[in-house]
């Protein structure tokens, strides 16, 4: 009889730290609806950034799809000023450090300004950005954007995406900023377009630098 109990314990233990080592998902993305995923991010938000003494008038939530046609992120935009953006995950617990929550942000504070530009492959731009053609006011200075690359670009009917792609011959991804055109997608940094083969583009891609680290300071 002792045994036995030795040998259920032990099975148990097995299988706690088994979990222990590669996680839990205690809830899944796919456990909601693209409304209830809208509905429960607006809330989150409206909690965390909606605050008396805060610098936001009011603001408004975007779904985002992959390269699938998946929901996987949504867009926050911020009156006056400011977006962050939102990716939709598995809960895991389990994982110490790691990702604790459905919803995780690209950046605790929303992003407030950026520029366009295009690739220049010859790297023959001026310092410091040799490998970029910045978008350029009559005089020569940088134009500084302060909305979201599919507001700046007037999109408001057009279904919005956040596309993951690798360049040929690289496995590091690229999340990118796009809708859909006649013609395949069009980038919404550089405002070309953007052609995409089996996951992979030919091109490098200009993107305003959007990362999702998986730890819960990030947590939404």
């Amino acid at each position: 009889m002792k045994k036995r109990a030795v040998a259920v314990v032990t099975v148990m233990l097995m299988l706690f730290v088994s979990a222990l080592c590669t996680g839990c998902a205690a809830e899944r993305a796919s456990d909601y609806t693209e409304e209830e995923h809208l509905a429960r991010v607006t809330e989150r938000i409206e909690k965390k950034y909606m605050t008396e003494d805060g610098k936001f008038t009011s603001f408004a939530v975007y779904p985002l799809y992959n390269e699938k046609d998946k929901l996987q992120y949504f867009l926050v935009e911020f009156e006056p000023q400011g977006f962050v953006y939102v990716k939709i995950r598995d809960k895991w617990t389990f994982t110490p450090g790691a990702m604790h929550s459905l919803y995780g942000l690209n950046s605790t504070q929303p992003n407030e300004k950026w520029c366009r530009y295009a690739i220049d492959p010859t790297k023959s731009q001026p310092e410091p950005y040799t490998d970029k053609c910045i978008e350029r006011d009559e005089n020569g200075e940088m134009v500084i954007r302060y909305k979201s690359p599919y507001a700046e670009a007037g999109v408001v009917n057009e279904k919005r995406y956040l596309l993951s792609i690798k360049k040929e011959n690289n496995e590091s991804a690229t999340l990118v900023t796009a809708i859909k055109t006649d013609e395949g997608y069009l980038n919404l940094v550089s405002m070309s377009k953007l052609l995409i083969e089996n996951g992979y583009c030919a091109e490098e891609q200009a993107t305003i630098g959007i990362h999702f680290i998986p730890k819960n300071y990030f947590d939404l």
